[in-house]
């Protein structure tokens, strides 16, 4: 066999090799999960534009994963089911305990801010007129890995002279909306809402007349963070942080990609997860 040939061979294995390892790139999926806080329904619809921003931004082939419940979300990340994740600050200082994440972005949120507040509510006739009152009585925080819904209340509480372990009887809960209810129908005394729920123009409730907001927690906790799983590689790592932190307010595309989600667009990662360590340290949060 001369020369020519072998050359031609080899020219043409290495086309073949090339064009399938390129094509094998772009049909890989990478799949992108944000913490659920209410029906897979309308997380598809609240999240699924980002999703489709990132896959013509970056030339990626991205999906949205969709949880029912955050045990299903937090079995994706340990499992390795996800390559990119979207979740609450509390609960990546939780997961980054047992997994390598790589936060790349800090989301911005609905009130413009990197931090999350957590509203106290009561029943509007209820005789709780102040934290004082709540001594003795029943709360219902959000989730155990919700920073808006049990950090920053829990930090507003020991504040404010109140151990909730020693003074209080409280329970785990969720989604605000069941939050809400929970304490409409006198389940609970008092009960944590977040700031999206508060935002939200079609609430359940009337906060005059049915529900009212007892007290609002500090700027303790930090909104959501981004992160990438550790074994995704840089360079598709810094695709998608780049295309994130473009969704901002000289970007005319950010108000369509999260109108919906409500957030107002993403910032550097400025060392969230230590922030929320420190928190827990210092206040001796139980996690």
């Amino acid at each position: 066999m001369n020369r020519r040939i072998i050359s031609l061979i080899v020219a043409f294995l290495m086309g073949f090799f090339t064009v399938n390892g390129y094509a094998e790139e772009k049909t890989k999926i990478l799949r992108i999960g944000v913490q659920p806080t209410t029906k897979p329904i309308v997380i598809l619809e609240r999240y699924q534009p980002v999703v489709d921003y990132l896959k013509e931004a970056t030339g990626l082939n991205m999906e949205l994963a969709i949880s029912g419940s955050y045990e299903d979300f937090a079995f994706l990340q340990k499992s390795g089911g996800l390559d990119f994740v979207i979740q609450d600050s509390f609960s990546a200082y939780l997961m980054s305990r047992h997994i390598s994440l790589v936060p790349i972005a800090n989301v911005i949120s609905p009130a413009g801010k990197l931090y999350d507040t957590g509203y106290f509510v009561v029943r509007a006739d209820s005789d709780i007129n102040d934290l004082n009152d709540l001594k003795g009585k029943k709360i219902i925080f959000g989730a155990k890995a919700d920073a808006a819904k049990f950090l920053a209340p829990y930090i507003h509480l020991k504040q404010s002279g109140i151990d909730a372990r020693k003074d209080l009887s409280y329970e785990f809960g969720g989604m605000c909306p069941d939050n809400a209810m929970a304490v409409f129908l006198k389940e609970f005394d008092a009960g944590l809402v977040c700031g999206l729920y508060m935002a939200q123009k079609n609430k359940k409730f009337n906060f005059q007349t049915d529900l009212r907001i007892l007290a609002i927690t500090g700027d303790w906790a930090p909104y959501w963070i981004v992160s990438a799983l550790s074994d995704i590689d840089e360079a598709t790592t810094n695709k998608v942080k780049q295309a994130l932190l473009e969704l901002n307010k000289n970007n005319p595309k950010t108000n369509q990609v999260l109108s919906i989600c409500g957030w107002k667009g993403f910032a550097e990662y400025s060392g969230e997860i230590n922030k929320i360590g420190e928190l827990v340290k210092r206040y001796a949060v139980p996690n």
